[in-house]
């Protein structure tokens, strides 16, 4: 998606198509492009005879459609076959055409529902306790208590990314007995291990308290 890659120049197209741009727009179908070694300006026609050819209303649709497939594929042309070349030393070419693209978005990022009862036949259990402790009936309820967002935001405090693998957590996701902390303390987390060591809190209410602050105020890197 263009906006996720450059916002800037998304917008921009957006405005074109939906604005006149006669003595506005003085644009030919071409780009500015340099020279990575010897930082050398030319430019490159999008179409034949591009950087000849001038942009105006008529034509302007013509225009967001190459200018658009042009950054998101010719400008980084090098990087793909770099990264291209890498995964075929891992997953053949031959593997990878008998998969759709939503197939290999889903085996790459895992599955964006998050399911409370998914997850929870996932868990294994430290400490003192166990699929019927309060506390974890407690952190059960509180998942299903959350909005997307939250469930999201959790996931990613816990293991690291906001999606359930599509062939489940491995290592398994971890609920933990924190014997040794006290309830005026957050949660820990452990995203290599895809463990949650939650303190011995006194209710409901001051474990979820305790879970919205530290997945609020947490800083980190996400894994997909």
């Amino acid at each position: 998606d263009l906006m996720e890659v450059d916002e800037t120049l998304s917008k921009s197209l957006a405005w074109m198509m939906e604005n006149d741009v006669t003595n506005v727009i003085f644009e030919t179908f071409s780009v500015e492009v340099v020279d990575p070694e010897t930082k050398r300006r030319d430019r490159m026609p999008l179409c034949e005879n591009g950087e000849n050819r001038d942009v105006d209303e008529d034509n302007k649709a013509e225009y967001v459609k190459l200018m658009a497939e042009w950054r998101l594929k010719f400008s980084v042309m090098m990087q793909l076959e770099a990264f291209k070349s890498g995964l075929n030393l891992l997953v053949p070419d031959h593997l990878l055409s008998q998969f759709t693209i939503p197939e290999l978005t889903l085996l790459f990022n895992g599955k964006k529902n998050i399911s409370v009862d998914e997850i929870r036949a996932y868990t294994i259990y430290q400490g003192k306790i166990t699929a019927t402790s309060k506390m974890c009936l407690w952190f059960w309820q509180l998942l299903r208590d959350f909005s997307d967002e939250y469930k999201m935001k959790l996931l990613r405090f816990i293991t690291g990314s906001d999606r359930v693998p599509l062939d489940g957590f491995s290592p398994p996701f971890n609920l933990t007995d924190g014997e040794d902390m006290t309830h005026d303390m957050l949660p820990r987390s452990h995203t290599c291990f895809n463990q949650i060591v939650m303190p011995r809190y006194r209710n409901y209410e001051e474990m979820k308290g305790k879970v919205k602050t530290a997945i609020d105020n947490t800083e980190g890197f996400d894994l997909t």
